[in-house]
């Protein structure tokens, strides 16, 4: 007859787990958790897109009540034709974007961002992100680590929202075709195209943080305070907060890819997304269509570019060329 102690140590040993089975439960585990992985991210992506899309859209909404007040869009950005540097379209709607004490503090319109910059604590709060300026797939620092301000290099914060200037690039005060420049005061009457027919904001992102591209080749980002130095074209001038369509979306980041700085780009897998004069968001995909016939990068003048020659996606980045189209 057996021993209670012997029973027990036997229903012990027929209740454990051999090794076999814990590696079978384990490897189960894995290949269960590899197959929700991607799930979680693309939902965890769809939730960030979704956020993304609700900036635009408030940014849209800001800048049409910024016209309802003041009959007119704002500028890209103020320009005086000094060196100073001058705060641009994104400083001038945050009053409309629930920012009105930023505003305030900042001295936007009563001051030039160059005296701001020049004050500590002016120059903190200019250092100050703002969630509505951010998308939240970007990777990039808080502070845009290309951008540099006064006479210590200063860095300022981060938007990955930037103006339309429409074919070109814009240097001084010269009018574009898109819907920003310096001193601009473009009307809704001055959208020709259609309000649903014309990009007016557009996403970029700040990929090569680490710094290791350099100069125009790099993707990186933008600011909403202002421009650097509105006098140059390169690399001071007002490509952080204005870009152009001579160059394809989501232009790959390689030595000799000139002006990757001013275009358009985003961290969304396939395309960016764009707000649209008429204060829609839409989603376009990188494969639009693109043509690099016939264009040039710093003539505003529309006779130096034949629109007929231009791709869907260049033709949305201008507000009044007679070549209306519709959105893939």
């Amino acid at each position: 007859m057996r021993s209670p102690n012997s029973f027990c140590a036997h229903s012990a040993r027929r209740h454990a787990f051999t090794l076999v089975e814990l590696l079978v439960v384990i490897a189960i585990i894995g290949v269960l958790i590899a197959l929700l992985l991607p799930a979680v991210q693309q939902a965890r992506e769809a939730a960030r897109r979704m956020q993304c899309s609700n900036n635009l859209k408030q940014i849209g909404l800001a800048l049409h009540n910024y016209h309802d007040t003041y009959q007119t869009f704002p500028s890209g950005f103020m320009y005086d034709s000094t060196s100073n540097v001058q705060w641009s379209w994104g400083a001038l709607i945050l009053p409309f974007i629930e920012q009105g004490s930023m505003h305030d503090q900042i001295g936007v319109t009563k001051q030039r961002l160059t005296d701001c910059i020049g004050n500590a604590n002016c120059l903190a709060l200019v250092k100050t992100p703002i969630d509505g300026y951010r998308c939240p797939s970007d990777t990039a620092p808080d502070l845009n680590p290309w951008a540099t301000y006064g006479s210590n290099n200063e860095n300022i914060a981060e938007s990955n929202y930037i103006g339309s200037e429409g074919m070109v690039h814009i240097s001084q005060a010269q009018k574009s075709h898109g819907m920003f420049h310096g001193n601009s005061g473009v009307k809704m009457r001055d959208v020709t195209d259609g309000t649903s027919n014309t990009i007016f904001v557009g996403e970029r992102d700040g990929a090569d943080v680490d710094g290791t591209t350099s100069g125009r080749n790099a993707r990186r980002g933008g600011v909403w305070a202002g421009t650097m130095n509105a006098s140059r074209k390169w690399p001071r001038g007002v490509m952080d907060v204005l870009a152009s369509f001579a160059q394809p979306m989501n232009r790959e980041t390689v030595a000799g890819a000139d002006h990757n700085g001013k275009g358009f780009g985003s961290l969304h897998p396939g395309g960016s997304q764009f707000l649209l004069v008429d204060g829609s968001v839409r989603f376009l995909p990188e494969t639009i269509e693109y043509r690099t016939s016939d264009f040039y990068w710093d003539d505003p003048d529309p006779t130096h570019y034949d629109v007929t020659n231009l791709g869907v996606y260049q033709l949305l980045g201008v507000r009044n060329d007679g070549q209306p189209v519709e959105l893939p």
